[in-house]
């Protein structure tokens, strides 16, 4: 611990573990002391709480990565005897997974027609949607957890019972692939769909037709993400990002930088700053109210296919790339 912070010691830090004591009674007795940090650093208590609610040797290195990294140090022991949990039941590849808001359920999209639910604590496959008639692109859960939607190739989206896994409503409009689909994070009751045919469709939950729809890309729109207010940002493979106000269509900025197709998209917390992904080899980092790129992450050799803010003051960022690797 003291050589991982420069030889100061830290009143935050938990005691060693006695002689005998437990993995599981260690992890007890640092949860503490992770809510502390969490305050110290200017986290949200209630996520933490959250996490650390349900915390076991595999969930470890997440959390040390958001903002304690001494916790990876603790449980060093327990993960090496740890081997990853798999879950296996797809048939093809994974296009895309998501966590449920508490963790206590992992979602899936594969290019097997199925979304499928899963157990993460033992990699129990709880529930296998067939409603696709094409491969499943993307999924995600909505805030509360009890519903999921999913894109896919056959051009709809279809939103579902989180819970028991029945299709609520089947978003029909779309000429080619959907490819992102996303809740709105704040009460509104829309999601919002992206898709190949160069459009991004809002649409109510309740179903019906799509609320607005979003055209100005000159290319396939390849991801989006939706903000409590309700706005909607996209890339495309026209390397372009842009932000639009929901409720009239409106386009309110577009954001040029990237040299290539944007391929991920995601809000700060606060819905002021985007950070985009692309084939550039690029993340940028951009200030929406002034529509500049305050920062460029360079470091990959291919495509960066997923950029992600890893801390809600945005001070982290992972990005996943075609090189193979995933930088912090």
């Amino acid at each position: 611990h003291g050589h991982a912070l420069g030889g100061c010691k830290n009143p935050l830090l938990p005691p060693p573990r006695g002689p005998g004591e437990a993995p599981g009674k260690l992890l007890e007795k640092v949860e503490g002391e992770i809510l502390a940090v969490a305050r110290a650093l200017g986290l949200p208590v209630e996520l933490w709480g959250l996490l650390l609610a349900h915390l076991h040797p595999l969930e470890v290195r997440r959390v040390g990565m958001l903002g304690c990294p001494w916790v990876t140090t603790l449980a060093a022991e327990e993960l090496q005897r740890t081997r990853p949990r798999v879950f296996k039941g797809h048939c093809k590849w994974i296009f895309g997974c998501a966590f449920s808001p508490t963790g206590h359920r992992i979602a899936s999209a594969s290019g097997d027609g199925t979304v499928r639910v899963w157990e993460p604590s033992t990699g129990k496959e709880l529930l296998q949607l067939s409603e696709h008639t094409e491969f499943a692109t993307s999924v995600c859960f909505s805030p509360d957890g009890r519903q999921l939607l999913s894109g896919s190739e056959d051009a709809t989206a279809v939103l579902w019972d989180a819970l028991t896994g029945a299709p609520v409503v089947t978003f029909e409009g779309h000429t080619r692939r959907v490819s992102g689909v996303a809740f709105s994070s704040g009460s509104s009751q829309m999601v919002a769909t992206a898709s190949w045919d160069g459009t991004t469709r809002v649409w109510h939950r309740a179903g019906g037709p799509p609320a607005v729809v979003l055209r100005g890309h000159d290319n396939d729109v390849t991801c989006l993400d939706l903000s409590a207010e309700p706005r909607v940002v996209t890339g495309s493979d026209d390397a372009t990002v842009r932000l639009w106000d929901c409720a009239t269509g409106q386009q309110l900025s577009v954001l040029q930088g990237h040299d290539n197709n944007v391929m991920s998209v995601q809000f700060s917390t606060d819905a002021t700053k985007v950070l985009s992904g692309s084939v550039d080899h690029c993340a940028m980092f951009w200030d929406l109210r002034s529509g500049r790129c305050e920062i460029v992450i360079h470091g990959h050799s291919n495509t960066i296919f997923q950029a992600v803010l890893a801390d809600p003051q945005a001070r982290r960022v992972v990005t996943a790339s075609y090189d193979r690797t995933l930088k912090l």
